[in-house]
Parts: structure tokens; sequence; C-alpha cells
């Protein structure tokens, strides 16, 4: 839903006050055949306004996106992700944040409202989320908010970065590279069904699926209900599956192991 993207989206596109050759685009939702819903597409873009101070510098793409309220000390992340190059020094950056804004990497507030999920690189050719794949990736960990207060909101935030041939990156202040590319092309990544989620494990009582704070026959039914099911976050966001997934059978999905254990 359009509205909703742009409710929920905070991004870093430009539009320039005077001509509209000089609007960079970095964040838009676009429909594919996979997704005639729309899926978010981020993009690198060179600034080709002569009178700007970043004139012919690589403008990195930025997105944060609202989700639910949280107190918890731990979330699921989850999102699809499909590049559209190989370059091995781009980098796709996750967050978690507990403001809307998109605050520079050099800021003095950053550190206290941003928590680092983890980064992606192009996977080898063939796989998915790979250019020319045509199948989505999918990216999926768990990861401690103790340091966010997200009683407001949860901010997740994605940053699209090129880096030096030699590895190094270039997170710089007002979200720019300094310096060209090793790939002539900027970086372009699809990302699509992201979620944030609490995971129930973290409420500290196991086998407790109903959060009536009593393991017993509803908390099984429930895991019965899911066998065959991945254990990752249940499509929209309203509730993960991670911890039917056993000690004993830690295998990705639910199934009779995890009913027995």
């Amino acid at each position: 839903d359009e509205d909703e993207f742009a409710n929920r989206v905070d991004e870093n596109n430009f539009q320039h006050p005077e001509n509209p050759a000089f609007d960079r685009v970095h964040i838009e939702q676009v429909s594919v055949e996979t997704d005639p819903n729309g899926v978010m597409l981020m993009r690198n873009l060179e600034d080709l306004d002569s009178d700007s101070p970043t004139y012919g510098e690589i403008i990195y793409a930025r997105a944060k996106t609202l989700f639910a309220k949280c107190s918890e000390d731990s979330v699921i992340v989850q999102f699809k992700y499909l590049f559209e190059t190989d370059n091995p020094d781009v980098q796709l950056h996750v967050y978690i944040s507990d403001v809307p804004e998109l605050l520079d990497r050099d800021d003095p507030d950053w550190d206290n409202h941003y928590v680092e999920v983890g980064y992606l690189s192009p996977p080898p050719s063939g796989r998915p989320g790979s250019l020319g794949s045509g199948y989505f990736g999918l990216f999926e960990t768990t990861v401690s908010v103790a340091s966010l207060d997200l009683t407001k909101g949860t901010w997740l935030e994605l940053n699209l970065i090129e880096s030096h041939s030699s590895g190094t990156l270039m997170v710089l202040s007002n979200s720019r590279v300094l310096s060209e590319p090793p790939d002539p092309a900027p970086a372009t990544v699809m990302v699509d069904d992201a979620l944030v989620e609490v995971e129930l494990c973290a409420r500290g009582i196991c086998g407790d699926f109903t959060e009536d704070n009593i393991p017993d026959e509803e908390d099984l039914l429930k895991v019965l209900a899911a066998c065959g099911e991945s254990s990752g976050l249940v499509e929209g966001g309203t509730d993960s599956r991670r911890c039917m997934d056993r000690l004993f059978s830690s295998d990705g999905y639910i199934d009779p192991y995890d009913i027995a254990s």
C-alpha cells in the first residue's frame, strides 16, 4: 500500500528546489513479478548538481521503517533481499533504532539511539539474493535491544554502503561517499517483507506460547498447528515460532521432534 509505505518509511530522497533533473530518488516502492503489491527499491545515486558541495559524489540510500512499540530486551529482525549488483564492496547495513530521524554516523547521539544488527554482501552467483538469480534471499537474526528505549516505536534502518577496494567502509557524514566507488554503476538492492518482532523466548517462560505464564495443553496445540512450518517469523510479524524449534531439534522447522521435546 503506497500510503502505508509513505507513512512508515523515512528516506533520504532529494528534491531539488529548482531543477528536477537534479532530483534523487534513492528509495521507492516498485512492483515485481514475485510481489505485485510492491517491494522497497534502494539505489545509490550520483549528485549531478554542479552547485552542490557533494557534486559528483555517490550518495548512498537510507531507509528507516517504523514498527510496533517494544519493551523486551531482544527482537527478531527478518527481511528478504535481492541485490542488483555483484560488487563485493557493496554492503547492506542493518540497524535497530529508537528515534525516527536518520542520524548520521558521526552524530554525537548516534550511539545512544542505534544498535547494529549486522550487514549483508551480495551472495555468490546463483544463490538466492544474488544478481540475476531471480530469487530473494532471507536475512533473519535476533538482536539485543536492551540499550534502546523502544516504548515509542521500533525503527529498522537499512543503509546501502559502497566501500573502497581495500575494504574500508566509507560511512561518512551527510550520508555520502567521498570518492568514486569501484563499480561504475551505483549499487541497487530490493527489500521485501521486512519484519521486527519480539522473541517469545525472551519473556522467560520456556514452552509458554500463549503468554498465560503456564506451559499447558494450549501451548502444545500451538506447536501441533505449526508443525511443518518454518521456525522463523509468522508472515505479517504477529508471532514468532523460533522458540518452538526446541533444544534437541534446532533445524529451522517445526517438526515431530519439537512436539516430543
